[in-house]
């Protein structure tokens, strides 16, 4: 996850644990993603990392 977005801290992460919601909340705070683009990237960082 911090190979795609490096800025996120150890605290942020902790508080993600794992929540795409979270997550989302925190992509658009750290990066000024909209809702649908934050959605969008966590789509394909999940299908990636599935691979």
């Amino acid at each position: 996850m911090r190979e795609k977005w490096g800025e996120l801290t150890d605290d942020e992460l902790d508080q993600i644990a794992g929540k795409r919601d979270k997550l989302a909340g925190v992509l658009q705070e750290k990066y000024g993603y909209g809702q649908m683009e934050a959605e969008r990237e966590i789509d394909d960082f999940l299908e990636h990392w599935e691979e």
